[in-house]
């Protein structure tokens, strides 16, 4: 038996170890998706030189992953040092990630630490300009409900509208076991 960010060591009985390498998440199959857009919150750490601008690219570091990446503030052009705001990050590659994962922001050349933040939809989509009020309004709110998974279940409905949202899309995007994601939503 394992949790969430405990140390494992695994027997996979018919893998290849070729067919491993570093970043790979084990879960249910099917649940979790792969994703190339992550909205998020971040905190530009005080110390930084320069602030994080859109367009930027970034090294994205989330469990053991490095994935480059291009950074979109959400709430303007930039985040300042010290600073939090929301973003969007579209990553070179796939990654695997959930609502509430941690991650850090390396800038691209030197390699130094900008930022640290915590992933808020890992399904996400990119976002119109015209939009961007709602969108801001919405992550903002995920990010005051982050120990709150009821909240959090409220958040995502909410933000789906008319289209609504699937229970496995929401299993998706927290990876909450099934009687975590059924106490929340009753």
């Amino acid at each position: 038996r394992a949790i969430a960010g405990q140390r494992t060591a695994l027997n996979l009985a018919d893998v290849d170890k070729d067919e491993l390498e570093r970043g790979m998440v084990l879960a249910e199959k099917g649940v979790l998706h792969p994703t190339q857009a992550i909205d998020a919150e971040v905190e530009v750490i005080p110390g930084a030189k320069r602030p994080l601008r859109s367009r930027q690219r970034v090294r994205f570091h989330i469990g053991s992953t490095e994935v480059l990446a291009r950074i979109l503030a959400l709430g303007g052009s930039e985040i300042g040092p010290g600073e939090k705001g929301v973003i969007q990050l579209r990553l070179e590659s796939p990654v695997m990630a959930v609502f509430g994962d941690r991650f850090v922001l390396r800038s691209y050349s030197p390699q130094v630490t900008v930022a640290g933040g915590c992933v808020l939809d890992p399904l996400s989509t990119r976002h119109r300009r015209k939009d961007l009020s709602g969108v801001i309004e919405y992550l903002n709110e995920l990010a005051r409900s982050v120990d709150e998974p009821t909240h959090v279940v409220e958040r995502f409905v909410s933000y789906a509208g008319g289209r609504g949202i699937a229970v496995g899309e929401v299993r998706a995007k927290t990876g909450w076991s099934d009687r975590t994601l059924r106490s929340a939503i009753s």
